[in-house]
């Protein structure tokens, strides 16, 4: 695969997870009474949007991203459930996106320093999904 295509899948794979995650800690959460709630649907936004335009640029590179695995996906969800029925606190929750975002943040941080002559628009969104990423901590702090 070339560097344009693995940046790329990379971006698109990062914000389809952080779009089903979000999700589903959204609906985890939905009968809880949490404040943190407003970051999480400030997140899918965000997220939704980073996503759309990483599938605009797939189409246009003609590339098919492989996608997270099921196994992933149900194995989040599942750690989701777990962490909430153990501790549901917007302490708790802050900490466990914490967790999520900093490992997005070192997975790009390395594709952007491996693939920095990638495709000036794939970079730019690269690095748009990074600075998304380090936000949302800043902003989840002050749940901590």
């Amino acid at each position: 695969m070339n560097i344009n295509n693995e940046l790329l899948s990379h971006v698109y794979n990062i914000s389809d997870m952080g779009i089903k995650s979000t999700k589903s800690l959204i609906n985890i959460l939905k009968t809880k009474d949490n404040k943190i709630k407003n970051i999480l649907e400030d997140e899918l936004k965000k997220y939704e949007e980073i996503f759309k335009a990483s599938k605009k640029l797939v189409k246009k590179e003609g590339i098919t991203p492989k996608g997270t695995s099921m196994m992933l996906d149900i194995m989040t969800n599942l750690e989701m459930k777990t962490r909430v029925l153990k501790d549901n606190s917007d302490s708790a929750m802050a900490g466990l996106l914490i967790e999520g975002f900093n490992m997005g943040i070192i997975e790009t941080e390395k594709k952007i320093k491996d693939y920095n002559n990638a495709d000036k628009s794939i970079l730019k969104l690269a690095k748009k999904l990074l600075q998304f990423q380090k936000e949302e901590i800043d902003k989840l702090k002050a749940y901590l």
